[in-house]
């Protein structure tokens, strides 16, 4: 597909989010302070967190992994 970069914005304080995307290789790449409002009105912190998508591409082909997400978008 051409992509090089996966970028996934996570409001900070949600543990769970931070977790899951972290646990699958994204990491974070800069904190904006007070960036969004929430439905309460309060001023919560983003985080944007990026994953280099070569990198697991790469590290994917050695287990023929490539090959089975190609099958499965194909």
């Amino acid at each position: 597909m051409g992509l090089r970069k996966l970028v996934v914005e996570v409001v900070a304080d949600k543990e769970g989010d931070l977790a899951m995307f972290t646990a699958i290789g994204f990491e974070a790449e800069a904190l904006l302070k007070d960036h969004i409002r929430d439905h309460a009105g309060a001023l919560r912190d983003l985080l944007l967190l990026s994953h280099d998508v070569d990198a697991v591409a790469g590290s994917m082909g050695v287990g023929g992994l490539d090959l089975a997400v190609e099958r499965q978008a194909g």
